[in-house]
């Protein structure tokens, strides 16, 4: 009596598809994202913000002081998206925010180096 040497099922699997696409002619693997890398990178690019810009500061936020400045971050949100886009600078500090920020269309937020939200 012969024995048939044991496969295992990944083995087996890997047979099956090589045959499959051997016989839908199918041979060449289906390239991965990170085959097409590169060219996603070539077709994506930076996004351009109008030159406007407004800090926190000047909406009322407060640095450090434990009070809310959710409603200064939301005022500069919204008066640079009526200029038509731009930078919402937050400068060097803690802010406060109770609550979400919800950006707008054409919005930089700039959180400038030690500033904490």
């Amino acid at each position: 009596m012969t024995t048939r040497p044991s496969i295992t099922l990944l083995a087996w699997l890997a047979v099956a598809t090589i045959s499959c696409n051997k016989t839908t002619g199918n041979a060449e693997k289906e390239p991965s994202p990170w085959d097409m890398a590169t060219e996603i990178l070539q077709s994506v690019s930076a996004p351009v913000f109008p030159s406007y810009s407004l800090n926190v500061v000047d909406q009322g936020a407060v640095a450090g002081d434990g009070k809310d400045d959710l409603p200064a971050f939301l005022e500069a949100i919204a008066a640079v998206a009526d200029a038509g886009g731009g930078m919402v600078v937050v400068p060097e500090g803690e802010f406060l925010l109770n609550g979400s920020i919800h950006l707008k269309s054409n919005i930089n937020l700039h959180l400038e180096s030690g500033a904490y939200v």
